[in-house]
Order: C-alpha cells, then sequence, then structure tokens
C-alpha cells in the first residue's frame, strides 16, 4: 500500500514538470521611442504587457515565435527608466510560473569609428523592363450631334462618322483611315476616299482624330424597310503626326437606316 502512494505521487510531479510553463524573451532593439522583442515557448492566448502601464502595453502572445513592439509613448516609459515586461500563461490569474523580466534601455554615447575598402568596376546593368503599348480607338455615328450609334437613321439624314484615339494616346499617337467599307462597300481605299459623291475625303480636326460627313446610304434593297450598315475601318497608326506607315488595327459599327 505505501509504494503504490509513493508511485502516485512521483507520477503527479512528473506531470507537473511536463506542463512547465518557460518561455525566454529576447530584446531586439530598445530606442528612445519603442522596444521590439522576441518571444519563444509561450502560451497560446496568453499575454505580455509592461507592468503598471495600462492596457495599450498589453498584447497577446501566441504559441512559437512571435515579435512584439511596445510604443514608449503609448506605455508612459521614460529613456532609460527600469520597467518589467511580464509574460503571462493564462490571462485571467498569475501563478508562479509567469515570468517577470527587468529591462532597461541605455544609450551608448561613445565615439563611432568606420572604415570600408571597395575597388570600383563599371556598373552593371539594372533590370530592364519592356512594355509593349497599343493603342485604343472608338467610332461613332452622328446626326444632328446626336449619337446614333445602333440606331435608326433615316436615307434623308446627314451623318457623322467620327474615330478618336483613347484620352490616354492622344498626346503620343496618331491616325489615318486606312480602309474603310459601308457593308459591302468600299468608302475608303489607301486613305483615299473611292466615291466622294457618296462618302468624303476624312478630315483630321486634332492629333488622333478623323472626322467625315455624309448623307445617309445603304445597300441597294428591293424589298425596302430596314436594312442594317455595318462601318468598318482598318486604321494606321503612327507614332506622333502621321508621316509614316505604321500598324494596323480595326474597328467597326453597325445600325440600321430606314427607308426614306
Amino acid at each position: 500500500m505505501e509504494n503504490h502512494i509513493i508511485l502516485v505521487v512521483l507520477l503527479l510531479a512528473s506531470s507537473g514538470t511536463l506542463a512547465q510553463f518557460n518561455p525566454s524573451l529576447t530584446v531586439d532593439s530598445c530606442t528612445k521611442s519603442s522596444l521590439k522583442l522576441t518571444l519563444n515557448d509561450a502560451a497560446q492566448d496568453g499575454i505580455i504587457y509592461i507592468q503598471g502601464q495600462g492596457a495599450a502595453c498589453k498584447q497577446l502572445t501566441v504559441i512559437g515565435s512571435n515579435i512584439h513592439e511596445f510604443n514608449f509613448g503609448a506605455c508612459g516609459i521614460a529613456w532609460e527608466s527600469s520597467f518589467k515586461i511580464i509574460v503571462q500563461k493564462k490571462q485571467l490569474y498569475q501563478t508562479g510560473d509567469d515570468k517577470q523580466i527587468p529591462i532597461m534601455c541605455l544609450a551608448d554615447l561613445t565615439d563611432i569609428s568606420l572604415s570600408g575598402d571597395v575597388n570600383n568596376l563599371d556598373k552593371d546593368d539594372d533590370a530592364g523592363q519592356n512594355l509593349t503599348v497599343k493603342p485604343t480607338a472608338f467610332m461613332k455615328l452622328y446626326s444632328d450631334g446626336v449619337d446614333v450609334t445602333g440606331g435608326n437613321v433615316k436615307l434623308t439624314d446627314m451623318l457623322t462618322l467620327t474615330m478618336e484615339l483613347d484620352a490616354d494616346y492622344l498626346q503620343d499617337f496618331d491616325i489615318k483611315a486606312k480602309y474603310c467599307t459601308a457593308s459591302t462597300i468600299p468608302i475608303t481605299e489607301n486613305t483615299c476616299a473611292t466615291d466622294t459623291e457618296l462618302f468624303p475625303e476624312f478630315s483630321k480636326p486634332a492629333q488622333g482624330y478623323l472626322s467625315a460627313t455624309f448623307g445617309a446610304f445603304r445597300t441597294t434593297d428591293l424589298n425596302g424597310g430596314s436594312v442594317p450598315m455595318t462601318f468598318t475601318c482598318s486604321l494606321q497608326v503612327c507614332l506622333g503626326s502621321c508621316s509614316v506607315v505604321g500598324v494596323i488595327y480595326m474597328y467597326n459599327e453597325v445600325f440600321p437606316f430606314a427607308s426614306k
């Protein structure tokens, strides 16, 4: 019976040893304004705080390694004064296993000596970056100043077709109408109007902006009624004002023509 009691006591003592709370703390930096430290092997949801300095100087702890930083201004800690860091396993109560660590930050005002040697070679190239910029543009059709793109117009209407680079590209690029068609009807070829009685030459009120005003027309339809017309243009894009051949992009719009 006596041996049995001794065995139980030893097991309890062994269990207490396994459950011992033994975090370690290392001060990483201490300046006039803040303290930064690394805490290892603390408890999950425990607390670390500067004693006597209120909730502003209290933080939760986690298992493993974690960095904690305390602002001396918020904590009311004066430079070169002594204070205590408390590492507590449980938030609600304290035990003898909790750690109480005195800390004092001191300024070393001794002279600093610096030296350095270097063998100067040519500078290596920095990492290069290439960016391809592709301008974008849009086409609009107007009747009496009203946008009718995708809408209905009459054969008696006067229309204005405009093509313009997006605002981001107006300063750097320009455009020419290289080839344009209205459904199956060619209206511009090699930057020239194919039939000025039908569709005029494009004017350029500003860089990156083309405009042409014309009377509405449509392909022949023996049945009458509404006839959709698709306007398509290939634009020559130039870097700066157009004077050389550039890349060609396609733009098109569709809208129906009603009978006269």
